[in-house]
């Protein structure tokens, strides 16, 4: 086992592994995924006076936010802990985020690849101690939000490997609670607990407000684009 490398990774889609000795892998390109309105989420940065998204989060509607990529036009390889910065307000003064990350294959079938949890209150990081993909956050105490004030969040998400192949697509789903039902149904996972308050959630994706996924990706992009037109 001392002749081992240290990390070991399977890659989904393809089905192989990965060995390497650094973490995350040396080749990874941290390359931002914007949130744009319609649902799109893209490469493409922010065009002029785009709106912003909400949802509504109450014990008789889970709602949720969903951004998906056009489809990939070369096999794109991605390894590692996507990050996610989001900006966004609520009418309460919690709100529990619960993301996912997607694979949509040509089909329209979604697969759940990996997630995260974050309570508002609790968003506080030692920076200190943090490190460009890896924060640690205090969870000190808790620190109301103010409602309708517009936060920016930082949130790791769980490490992922996976091969997407052409004509498939990247999704993010956004929402304050983990869904019930297929296909978003993440296992013993997906028992968190859910605010009893009724608030609506927006989301804010333009100049000043940045929103977006930053994807691990150590291949693809060999003909200079990641997605197709749109």
């Amino acid at each position: 086992i001392n002749e081992e490398k240290p990390i070991k990774i399977f890659v989904m889609g393809s089905n192989k592994w990965r060995e390497s000795e650094e973490w995350p892998l040396p080749e990874t390109k941290w390359v931002p995924f914007y949130l744009h309105e319609r649902g799109i989420l893209s490469v493409h940065e922010f065009w002029d006076n785009e709106s912003s998204d909400s949802y509504f989060d109450s014990p008789w509607a889970r709602g949720y936010a969903k951004y998906v990529t056009p489809k990939f036009v070369e096999e794109t390889e991605i390894v590692g802990p996507p990050i996610l910065e989001l900006f966004l307000s609520t009418t309460d003064n919690e709100v529990l985020l619960s993301i996912r990350l997607l694979e949509i294959d040509e089909k329209g079938n979604e697969r759940v690849l990996t997630g995260a949890w974050l309570r508002g209150s609790q968003k506080q990081i030692d920076e200190k101690q943090s490190i460009p993909w890896s924060f640690y956050y205090k969870h000190e105490n808790r620190e109301q939000l103010e409602p309708n004030k517009i936060y920016k969040f930082k949130i790791e998400i769980v490490p992922t490997a996976n091969l997407f192949r052409p004509g498939n697509r990247l999704g993010l789903l956004i929402s304050s609670s983990d869904p019930p039902s297929s296909p978003y149904e993440a296992g013993p996972t997906s028992r968190h607990i859910k605010r009893q308050r009724p608030s609506r959630i927006t989301i804010y994706h333009d100049k000043d407000h940045p929103s977006a996924l930053w994807v691990p990706i150590i291949s693809g992009n060999i003909i200079g684009t990641y997605l197709s037109m749109f």
